[in-house]
């Protein structure tokens, strides 16, 4: 999970203000992933 989020990091070429605010952001993403 770390190495994906410094992946989305650079793909999103800015950091998200907190890390709460990213989670908030992705978590579509992050939700989408732990369920394969």
């Amino acid at each position: 999970m770390i190495l994906q989020t410094l992946d989305l990091f650079e793909l999103m070429g800015r950091k998200p203000m907190s890390m709460y605010d990213f989670v908030k952001l992705h978590v579509a993403d992050f939700t989408r992933n732990a369920t394969r």
